[in-house]
């Protein structure tokens, strides 16, 4: 009962101040970054911001449905930025709490291990919610600044929704084809909530051993950035030659991307794998950073 008061108490700190706010607004933001088309002159990618300024595309093309730019966001530059984001609400009144030693009150009231437990609880709950507060503001305005599925022609809407449901499980795709978006919606905030969540969790272990601020909540982004690049490796190593496909690197190759819980339905039956891959992963964060500030004597340390 006092982790789950800590965690409660810290929770609502957290929402009630400028810094939560301010990075829901940066996810929100951050979401309009996804590209989404090409430009059929120059063959650039186009982000959706820039879509927003070419209405006759979006009125030609079924892909400029809202609910395909809600699924769109998860690109590169998102799931390397998101983890800064998720890492601020709360990573930052840790480090604070270190620097000036405040901890030796709060430890003498709840105990060690309840603090740094209600630490690890508040960063990922925190981190998650900021984050798919601001995807979830975004889909709301996507849906009042793109068209619906029923102003395009049921043939063109078709296509799209099988390009954009393959591989997934049917009963997603129907009920995205009969337009009943509850349950759609509800699996696209749940990826979003786990992969901030999870990867708020990053800053939290350099927390534990680095003061500096600015260098807890970077290097998230740096460790993403070098695994997608490893990943990336991987996969061209997979499929180098096309006569002599390596299925199980290119396998590993996506069940561990960084991305991957971002696309989580896409998995149809490896979703149990993909999550016990990066929930173990998560699991192995919070407990480094358990036994390095619960192994501490210090304890304002």
């Amino acid at each position: 009962m006092q982790l789950i008061h800590y965690i409660g108490v810290n929770l609502r700190r957290t929402i009630g101040s400028s810094t939560f706010w301010f990075c829901v607004l940066a996810a929100f933001s951050l979401c309009f970054t996804a590209v989404i088309a090409k430009d059929p002159q120059t063959n650039d990618d186009l982000m959706i911001l820039q879509v927003l300024f070419r209405p006759e595309m979006i009125k030609q093309q079924a892909e400029m449905n809202a609910w395909n730019i809600f699924c769109s966001v998860g690109g590169t530059w998102f799931a390397m930025f998101a983890p800064i984001l998720s890492a601020f609400p709360f990573v930052p009144a840790i480090l604070n709490n270190r620097i000036t030693q405040s901890a030796r009150f709060i430890i003498s009231r709840i105990g060690k291990r309840c603090y740094q437990m209600g630490n690890i609880c508040g960063t990922f709950l925190s981190g998650g919610i900021a984050v798919t507060l601001g995807y979830a503001l975004f889909g709301t305005v996507v849906w009042l600044l793109f068209p619906s599925m029923s102003e395009y022609s049921e043939q063109s809407v078709t296509i799209v929704v099988e390009m954009q449901t393959y591989g997934k499980p049917a009963w997603y795709a129907e009920a995205i084809m009969e337009q009943r978006f509850f349950l759609p919606i509800a699996v696209q905030l749940g990826q979003m909530f786990l992969y901030s969540g999870c990867t708020s969790l990053l800053s939290l272990v350099f927390a534990s051993f680095v003061k500096n601020p600015y260098v807890v909540l970077c290097m998230p982004f740096f460790c993403t950035y070098g695994w997608a690049q490893i990943n990336t490796r991987f996969s061209a190593i997979a499929y180098a030659d096309l006569d002599n496909i390596n299925m199980n690197l290119g396998r590993f190759a996506s069940l561990t991307s960084p991305r991957a819980l971002l696309s989580l339905i896409g998995f149809s039956c490896d979703i149990p794998l993909v999550l016990s891959i990066h929930l173990g992963f998560a699991l192995l964060l919070c407990i480094v950073f358990y036994l390095i500030m619960t192994g501490r004597g210090d304890c304002g340390e």
